[in-house]
């Protein structure tokens, strides 16, 4: 196969956006198109290569994958093995087994499929796992189990014919409507799994079979910019928030086909082929393996990158880190030949591999064993932890989760199975808690305090009310039973408290700081239409006020300041400016509405936001969720200050 310089280049591009887009660089929202860019590469690359062995008589199975795992396998184990020490070194037992976990589905190319089983989303924070980036690369690598087998099937001669052709076509659009169709029912789905990513390996490999590139000139330079352009639009325009993939990857796809297809003599090619985007590209995959565990580390050791000094040192350090395993460790295994040079036989390398991998999933296994090896914690930090864990296992209970707190993870029909226990038939007086986990933690503080009274759950997981949700969306449930179940009983509801997380109203990447997202106009216009609408019913409707949220989560500060004291002052430098004004925000937004609204920033801010009781216990389990004992807190702090909520619970 000819080498392309201009593919290297376009290489650079995809890794470039993906990296500042990781290291904080907000702008470029849509940063994350670099890995469909990537799966286009691939896909015209490896049905090149393919083919024209194909062609020559010379395909063999064994040389393919001996090819890949020398182009893929050493830099990953070693990134591996050093993300596992820089684990222990740094990580709480909980994420250092998650860690181990992930480390051993990266071994085996199965890190896509344990993510999206992990995904109810927000599970554990992206930025406390090292190898969420290995996603992709399982995705690459299944697809390197399935599609040279494919090719030998529909073109053993190395010739794709019509009937190839279509059955390629097909497969593409196949997959494309089902990834639209896999949005509404599982967006973690269609994100990670590899069925619905098959149209953009198939837009790579279309333009392989083609084979030929546009000649030099006006069309070939204008195909090349267009493509840069749809690349440079769909970084800076797309966000974590829009439907993706399915229709919309198409664009930096596509973008990417039209550089490919323009050919090396097209303007845009003939500048991606020139330095530095040649060499960054030659070091892309070495780049994408270390960059992302660097941001993960370090932002757990020093907090996430909010200045440009520190996005700049990031990405010079992932620069220097990827350079260095390309040239020590990726580029000589990759070596057939003998020129002085270091050479690793084919025997060699395949039983070091299999060594290495023993060696870390036997590792990885003894990890997650020993449950994360506690012992590495000194004894007042794995007190501590001990303490969140212990809450946290406790507000699991408090808040119903998997019986009454509604979570994507769990059919629905379990849910209409526990309606008795959820939505009591009883006809006495209600008081009925509503909204998102945290009006959950709401339910669980107000039955704690009133055993006696009839208190009555109906909450999801990031089911806030300021959005709407379709059919297939589990919040749907929660919705649903709002708009029947409390028309229906409305005689018998004393009060509906309803609560959620405020920053779920803003708009940006969800990574990002929130004090770089953005209020909408009309934010909560489709959450005072839907209390308003209860309120019209004559029920009283009550708007606990969003609540203050620390960032760091606190096992991580725990682990990285190790005693109460010294967390206490590390979340006294928060000044939650933000949350602030989002506070005043929904107030005004209810000013004239019947729904009584109250601030939780402003009854517990004064002016810091505590992160203990007064009994010196944490107020929260992680982010913004509280212990136990912090509801309870917070609960008589808004007693105390809030006449409708008295009144709602004499």
């Amino acid at each position: 196969m000819t080498y392309r310089a201009d593919i290297d280049g376009l290489r650079a591009i995809a890794v470039g956006v993906i990296v500042l887009f990781h290291i904080g660089l907000h702008q470029l929202s849509g940063g994350f198109i670099g890995v469909d860019i990537f799966f286009v590469i691939s896909g015209y690359l490896i049905t090149t290569i393919v083919l024209r062995d194909l062609a020559a008589g010379r395909f063999s199975f064994r040389n393919f994958y001996m090819r890949r795992l020398r182009r893929l396998g050493p830099a990953l184990l070693v990134t591996l093995a050093v993300t596992l020490i820089f684990g222990y070194l740094l990580f709480t037992p909980d994420l250092f087994a998650a860690l181990a976990w992930s480390s051993i589905a990266a071994i085996f190319s199965l890190s896509n499929v344990l993510f999206w089983l992990q995904s109810g989303y927000f599970d554990t924070d992206a930025i406390l796992k090292p190898l969420l980036h290995t996603w992709s690369l399982a995705v690459e690598e299944q697809f390197y189990l399935i599609w040279p087998a494919a090719l030998l099937l529909l073109a053993p001669a190395g010739r794709l014919g019509a009937r190839g052709l279509l059955v390629l076509a097909a497969v593409g659009l196949t997959s494309l409507l089902a990834a639209e169709l896999m949005l509404e029912r599982d967006p973690a789905g269609a994100f990670f799994l590899p069925m619905f990513r098959l149209a953009e390996f198939g837009i790579g490999a279309g333009l392989a079979v083609h084979g030929r590139t546009l000649r030099p000139g006006p069309a070939a330079s204008l195909a090349s910019l267009l493509g840069l352009a749809l690349i440079a639009v769909t970084s800076v325009t797309f966000s974590e928030d829009m439907r993706f993939p399915g229709l919309a990857a198409l664009l930096p796809c596509l973008g990417s086909g039209l550089i490919i297809l323009a050919g090396p003599g097209a303007l845009a090619n003939r500048l991606l082929a020139r330095q530095p985007f040649r060499y960054i590209g030659r070091i892309s995959y070495s780049l994408y393996l270390v960059h992302w565990p660097v941001v993960v580390f370090l932002s757990y050791r020093f907090g996430a990158p909010d200045h440009r000094d520190e996005i700049i040192i990031l990405a010079v350090v992932s620069l220097a880190l990827g350079a260095l395993l390309y040239h020590l460790i990726e580029t000589p295994f990759r070596r057939t030949r003998g020129d002085g040079a270091f050479r690793v036989s084919g025997r060699q390398l395949t039983g070091g591999a299999l060594a290495l991998v023993f060696a870390l999933t036997a590792t990885s296994g003894a990890i997650i064993a020993q449950d994360g090896i506690p012992g590495r914690m000194n004894a007042q930090t794995t007190a501590l932890l001990s303490e969140i864990a212990k809450g946290d296992a406790a507000r699991g209970i408090g808040i119903r989760r998997r019986d009454c707190h509604v979570k994507a993870d769990v059919p629905a029909e379990f849910y209409d199975t526990n309606d008795d226990l959820c939505l009591p038939p009883e006809r006495r007086e209600m008081i009925v808690v509503m909204g998102d986990s945290h009006a959950a933690d709401i339910y669980f503080a107000l039955e704690t305090r009133f055993p006696d009274l009839n208190i009555v759950q109906m909450t999801g997981a990031g089911c806030a009310f300021s959005r709407p949700y379709n059919a297939h969306n589990h919040c749907s449930i929660v919705v649903g039973k709002s708009e029947t179940w409390l028309p229906e009983n409305a005689a018998n509801i004393r009060a509906v408290i309803y609560s959620q997380r405020g920053s779920t109203a803003l708009d940006g990447a969800k990574s990002a700081p929130l004090e770089e997202r953005p209020l909408p106009p009309g934010a909560f216009d489709h959450l005072r239409s839907h209390l308003d609408r209860i309120a019209g019913l004559g029920i009283p409707v009550l708007l606990w006020g969003p609540r203050p949220e620390f960032h760091p989560e606190i096992e991580v500060m725990v682990a990285r300041e190790g005693t109460r004291g010294a967390v206490v002052k590390a979340y006294a430098k928060l000044e939650h400016a933000k949350l602030r004004d989002l506070d005043a925000a929904m107030r005004a937004a209810f000013a004239s509405s019947a729904v009584d609204y109250h601030s939780t920033m402003e009854t517990l801010c004064t002016p810091d936001c505590p992160v203990i009781t007064p009994e010196g216990q944490f107020v929260i389990n992680d982010f913004y969720h509280w212990s136990p004992e912090g509801g309870q807190y917070v609960t008589d702090l808004m007693l105390e200050s809030w006449p409708a909520l008295r009144e709602a619970l004499r």
